[in-house]
């Protein structure tokens, strides 16, 4: 089971890239359907790691623990906002960008680790405001543990970029982090444990199950900065 999730997962990150990749062109044809892709490429992408999170917690001789792990915990986060339609399903900055008036954005995105000199993530940014609400409901709402809201903030530097916001005098509001260095990491840090239960038959799966071993995390100390309009997303 957890091998046939894994590669569910693994054709959700190759859709996706295709996606992005298309998306410039396809945008100043039809924005649209460029954002809708995109969008539903990620959906696919959050669900079919909530569908991995089942599969390993239903077999036995498996002791990762997902909601434990900063990282996955914040991508268990990201899907059920956007599946229990929690804190605006926090809303990508193509989604934000339809809804509000033109404004300038924060982007905040994290540089690739140590060893990955020149390598770098492609990007889906989502709103940080939207984020925090969800990370400041009760459990009961939030559907999170106690003390996740610390382990999310802690492991992505929170109080670095909402620093550097402040003294730029930028809103929470038009915030907007990378998701995919998190949901990347989370790779990373599960792959140990779920390995033995993968048998990784296609392309896809066998190549993120060595992009997971191999690549290091992304630098989340050091995040790095870029102000945008929000023209170019929506």
């Amino acid at each position: 089971m957890i091998s046939d999730r894994f590669e569910d997962f693994s054709q959700s990150l190759r859709i996706f890239i295709e996606q992005k990749c298309r998306y410039r062109e396809l945008f100043l044809v039809d924005a649209d359907e460029a954002i809708g892709n995109v969008e539903l490429a990620c959906k696919s992408m959050l669900d079919t790691f909530a569908s991995l999170y089942d599969a390993t917690r239903a077999q036995d001789g498996v002791n990762f623990d997902f909601y434990g792990n900063p990282l996955c915990c914040a991508v268990l986060a990201y899907r059920n906002a956007k599946h229990h339609n929690k804190a605006n399903g926090i809303r990508s900055a193509h989604r934000h960008a339809r809804q509000n008036g033109r404004q300038d954005y924060l982007l905040v995105d994290f540089p690739a680790g140590e060893g990955e000199e020149g390598g770098g993530f492609i990007d889906h940014y989502i709103s940080w405001s939207d984020f925090c609400i969800l990370l400041d409901m009760p459990s009961r709402d939030s559907r999170l543990r106690a003390g996740s809201r610390e382990l999310i903030r802690d492991r992505i530097s929170a109080d670095v970029f909402e620093g550097f916001a402040a003294q730029e005098g930028v809103e929470h509001s038009r915030v907007f982090i990378n998701m995919i260095p998190i949901i990347i990491g989370s790779g990373s840090e599960f792959i140990e444990e779920l390995k033995p239960h993968i048998q990784a038959q296609t392309i896809e799966a066998k190549h993120f199950v060595f992009h997971f071993e191999k690549v290091e995390t992304a630098n989340f100390a050091q995040p790095q900065f870029t102000e945008l309009t929000s023209s170019i997303f929506g």
